[in-house]
């Protein structure tokens, strides 16, 4: 039916990618989300819900400083240094 199920990698146009789980075509489950090409190395290691961060991720600025971040419906609620 065209929908992203299950385990894969999609890459948006923009250089951004999602290695993880999908289900119904969403961001699902245990994920890597890396941002765009401009943003150099930015990552977001956890797990998502309908496309968006939700619970405990770890979050790897472009100069690879690790932050562990809580989330909430895709909007972060609380960052920590690891």
């Amino acid at each position: 039916k065209g929908k992203r199920v299950g385990k894969g990698t999609y890459k948006w146009k923009n250089g951004a990618t999602y290695k993880g789980l999908w289900v119904n075509d969403k961001m699902s489950g245990k994920g890597t989300y890396k941002y765009h090409k401009g943003s150099k190395g930015k990552t977001l290691v956890g797990t998502f819900s309908k496309n968006k961060p939700n619970g405990v991720c770890t979050y790897t600025s472009k100069k690879g400083k690790k932050y562990t971040t809580t989330w909430k419906n895709g909007k972060c609620k609380k960052v920590q240094k690891v």
